[in-house]
Formats: structure tokens, C-alpha cells, sequence
């Protein structure tokens, strides 16, 4: 994603560290698992996915994104390096035993959501998971747009210059419908704030646990 490619450098400055709701899916790992860190970015959520898998696939369109992943993750030798989206994703099939999918599938426009999901339970095997992670759009931020489906969120530069970034923002049963029309079955639904789970309504994310059916 071009948008992406624009605000790599100053992405990799100001988000280090693994976002808090990862804290619900570490758990679930399975012992030895092969895992994909789809949209990975700079690998913020990578080093601790790769400390508790077999295998990692760190996979992202963006190629500045992936060069500071590389950089960031150096030296960590269960990690593998990919890029693509996540509409067509380079791997077998029933590959994976679990897939993390972190603050990346808001960025697809409702014309690709069926395909992301598609491949999300083409790698995955049998009873593998999906770990999700979306915006939730009824907090205060985005009060001036809530009767938008998607809208534009900008990034600010450091030079003043903003970067519009894409964002689609699913509900609830939305989710759900979506996963299980493409083979995927839900295990959980919940909205998240600062790594604890919350009521909708000044949530920072829609997180969800989907299974490969």
C-alpha cells in the first residue's frame, strides 16, 4: 500500500512495541505452531508471535514496512519474510495452524473482504484459528463520522503533510456473517480498550477468534 510506504519511517518511530490485545491470543497458541503475522508492518506484534511459534510468516504489501520488519526482527531465525496482501496470499494450503490479523483487515474495501477471508481459511488447517483485530468506530475520535461505513483517517507528518489511510469499519454481526460465509466458524466476538476487554461504546477495537471449519 502506497499510504503505507509513505509513513514507514515515522510508523517504525512511534509504534514499537506489540499492541495490548494480543495479550487475548498469545494463550491460544498451539505448542510448535506455524503462524502468519498478515499486514505485520514493522513486526511490532512479530517478536513475541515468533517467541512462542515454530514457524512465523511475516507478510505485508508494503515494501518500506517490510525492510524495517527485517531490520526490527534480524537475528530471530524462525521468521520468514513475504510480500504480499492478503487477498492472495503465497502460501499451501492448510499450512498454518494459526493466522494473526492485526488492525490490518479494516484497510480492505468491501469489494476484497470476501477474498481476505477466503485465503484466511485456505492456509489454515482444519480447526487452525484466526486472530482479528479491527477498529471500532463508535469512540470519540470518530464521532464527526459515525454514519460512515469508511472514511479516510489521516496520518500526520512530520512536516505537516497528511497521509490518508483507508478504513472500513465492520460491526459485530458483520464480522461474523463474513467469516462464516467463507468457511470460517466463531469461537469469540469482543471489543478491546488498553488490553481489556470493554463495552462497545469507547472500545478501541473489535477483536474476534475465528476457527477454520
Amino acid at each position: 500500500m502506497r499510504a503505507f510506504d509513505l509513513i514507514a519511517e515515522e510508523w517504525n518511530e512511534r509504534r514499537s512495541t506489540p499492541i495490548p490485545a494480543l495479550k487475548f491470543f498469545l494463550p491460544l497458541l498451539p505448542d510448535g505452531a506455524a503462524a502468519l503475522d498478515a499486514g505485520c508492518g514493522n513486526g511490532r506484534n512479530a517478536r513475541v508471535i515468533a517467541r512462542n511459534s515454530r514457524l512465523l510468516y511475516c507478510l505485508d504489501s508494503s515494501e518500506k514496512m517490510l525492510a524495517f520488519a527485517r531490520k526490527n526482527l534480524r537475528g530471530i531465525r524462525n521468521v520468514r519474510f513475504v510480500k504480499a496482501g492478503i487477498t492472495k496470499l503465497p502460501l499451501p494450503s492448510a499450512s498454518l495452524d494459526v493466522a494473526f490479523y492485526m488492525a490490518v483487515l479494516h484497510h480492505l474495501p468491501k469489494r476484497s473482504q470476501n477474498a481476505a477471508f477466503r485465503e484466511m481459511a485456505r492456509v489454515l488447517k482444519k480447526g487452525g484459528k484466526a486472530f482479528i483485530t479491527v477498529w471500532n468506530k463508535d469512540q470519540r475520535k470518530f464521532l464527526e463520522q459515525r454514519s460512515k461505513k469508511q472514511f479516510g483517517v489521516m496520518w500526520k507528518k512530520k512536516d505537516g503533510t497528511n497521509v490518508r489511510r483507508f478504513h472500513y469499519f465492520y460491526t459485530a454481526a458483520e464480522l461474523r456473517a463474513i467469516a462464516k460465509r467463507n468457511g470460517m466458524r466463531a469461537e469469540s466476538v469482543f471489543y478491546e480498550r488498553k488490553g481489556k476487554k470493554a463495552e462497545k461504546k469507547g472500545a478501541y477495537n473489535l477483536c474476534a477468534v475465528f476457527s477454520r471449519a
